[in-house]
């Protein structure tokens, strides 16, 4: 797909459902392409479940339940500050998936007939206890051409910032449960249209990885957010300062 710039281990066999819940990562390719591009994907059982590219893509997908297979609509987004090739920041596609708790295979597929295959393992992205470090975190929204966002996080999780777009942002992170690297995320964005003046409904995890190479492979702690409004998704790399 094309876009112009614009403004834990194998399965157990006598399990009945799936530990899908978590961070994982592998290969897609959009329908019709020639080429497949990496992929993370952050899933929550039962709630928002979305993959991302190394352009900033974003892939909602259909809830997951804990069943083997799954099947429903999925939305792609175009980075922000960008859209797709016909002019729209969105477009739909279905996928057909088979889920283990080793993997995820299946495919994307377009209304004519053509597909492309997803497939995802789990991310080991932190080793040690996840969880949030107050202070300030810097870094990209993840676009071909990335920009900045600059976030001040406390200790209760709430979050503040400013952006290069211009907005003014606020929300909260939550981790899910104790001990895991997963966290829910809300932010909102205040200032000029159309890209700001909405709110984000996502997810975050811990890492000790600059995956993107913004900071130069530099050690440190790193979280990735991504979220969904009604229209529009991002994807963002930062690293605590």
């Amino acid at each position: 797909m094309a876009f112009l710039a614009a403004c834990n281990q194998g399965q157990d066999s006598d399990s009945t459902e799936v530990m899908v819940e978590g961070r994982w990562s592998g290969t897609y390719a959009a329908p019709g392409a020639a080429f497949s591009l990496p992929a993370v994907a952050f899933i929550r059982r039962d709630g928002i479940a979305f993959f991302f590219d190394s352009h900033g893509i974003m892939y909602r997908l259909p809830r997951f339940d804990g069943s083997f297979d799954i099947q429903g609509e999925v939305q792609a987004f175009a980075p922000l500050g960008y859209a797709f090739t016909t002019g729209r920041g969105s477009a739909s596609y279905r996928l057909q998936a088979t889920v283990l708790d080793s993997g995820i295979t299946g495919n994307l597929q377009n209304d004519d007939g053509s597909s492309g295959p997803l497939e995802l393992h789990p991310l080991e992205a932190f080793d040690g206890e996840p969880g949030l470090i107050a202070g300030q975190w810097s870094g990209y929204y993840i676009t071909p051409t990335p920009y900045a966002v600059s976030l001040q996080v406390d200790a209760m999780g709430r979050i503040s910032g400013n952006d290069v777009f211009g907005c003014s942002l606020a929300g909260r992170l939550d981790q899910l449960k104790p001990g895991e690297d997963l966290f829910s995320m809300v932010m909102t964005s205040s200032g000029p249209q159309p890209v700001c003046g909405k709110t984000f409904k996502g997810l975050a995890y811990e890492s000790i990885y600059d995956t993107y190479g913004y900071f130069k492979g530099a050690p440190g702690t790193y979280y990735y957010l991504g979220g969904f409004s009604e229209d529009s998704a991002f994807v963002a790399e930062v690293k605590v300062e």
